[in-house]
């Protein structure tokens, strides 16, 4: 055998260990992923079928009421001119409870649950838009007997106050914007993306009730999620709340209605805001940035800014003592 024949024998030879190498592989690695597949299907079927917490069961402060046919909760306290804040999407009424104590010494607080989040019912019927959410705000003011309010709210809790303010100005004393969406974002939240589709977000979701996996998602709303992680009172109420009727869904209904975005459908509404505003932001807000609360200032004629240094998205409750006093020098200053 010549040395020519000798090197295509070998090169043939080398090309089938190799082919057979990548089938090798290829085939174990399509039976680890189908293992895995598998797997996440089984641990979101066995979760479906465990009986939601009722959220009456979790409810130690504050009451229910029915809003548009919704078992909505609240919370009320102090008395004076009407103050509501409203709680992210997702998020749940304790998200104030280092603010509410200093802001009911003046004024009458009201916190609600929005549907789909915390102690509130979750119903696949309501529509999940900012309009919707804003109308569900009117109608709770309606039936608490209240006329006008200053309406502050935090994240997407926040883009609802806004379009409130805008589609019922003259029942909006004052706006209060705490690191609140409006405007497109090139950069989502990487939270949201994982609830593109509904059966990918009800596997993910399967996981909500992990105080690991809570803790981990808590790394992208704090500057420093450390007290947050470590505090087992919070991480078990989110745990908790995760697991209420339709609480797993909702992260796919809501989502879904705003288009995966904290953007107003029209965002050049925003310069028709008349209230008063209060704009209020972490400097490390890694959700939305401090960008957004610039140009919230440019747009919004009667619209004051002020930016608090070592916190992030959950700036009211990161460093509550220096947003509550932003918050009650604004309030001062309204005629209400």
């Amino acid at each position: 055998m010549s040395s020519n024949a000798g090197v295509r024998v070998s090169n043939a030879s080398a090309l089938r260990n190799a082919y057979r190498l990548i089938k090798f592989l290829v085939t174990r690695g399509a039976m680890a992923a189908g293992a895995v597949v598998l797997l996440l299907l089984m641990h979101w079927g066995i979760w479906s079928l465990i009986p939601p917490i009722p959220t009456h069961a979790l409810a130690k402060k504050g009451r229910f009421v029915s809003v548009q046919g919704i078992d909505a909760y609240y919370e009320t306290y102090g008395s004076g001119a009407p103050l509501i804040l409203i709680p992210a999407g997702g998020s749940h009424t304790s998200t104030w409870r280092n603010n509410i104590g200093p802001l009911s010494q003046k004024y009458q607080v009201w916190t609600v649950d929005l549907p789909g989040s915390g102690f509130s019912e979750k119903p696949p019927t309501f529509a999940y838009t900012h309009k919707a959410y804003a109308a569900f705000v009117k109608d709770f003011m309606e039936t608490m007997g209240i006329q006008r309010a200053v309406v502050a709210g935090q994240s997407l809790g926040g883009t609802v106050a806004l379009e409130f303010s805008l589609d019922y100005p003259e029942k909006t004393a004052g706006l209060i914007l705490i690191a609140a969406g409006g405007y497109p974002q090139a950069d989502k939240p990487a939270s949201l993306s994982l609830n593109r589709y509904a059966l990918p977000s009800a596997i993910v979701m399967s996981f909500s009730s992990y105080p690991f996996v809570v803790k981990s998602f808590l790394n992208e709303l704090y500057y420093d999620p450390a007290p947050f992680q470590n505090d087992p009172e919070l991480i078990g109420e989110i745990c908790d709340i995760n697991r209420t009727p339709n609480s797993r869904a909702a992260w796919y209904w809501m989502p879904q209605a705003l288009n995966w975005s904290f953007s107003l459908p029209d965002p050049g509404r925003i310069r028709s805001v008349a209230a008063p505003t209060l704009l209020v932001w972490g400097n490390n807000d890694k959700v939305v940035s401090t960008d957004v609360a610039h140009r919230f200032s440019r747009d919004i004629k009667n619209a004051s800014l002020t930016i608090i240094d070592k916190a992030g998205h959950m700036v009211h409750e990161e460093q509550p003592e220096a947003v509550n006093r932003a918050m009650i020098v604004f309030l001062s200053s309204l005629q209400w």
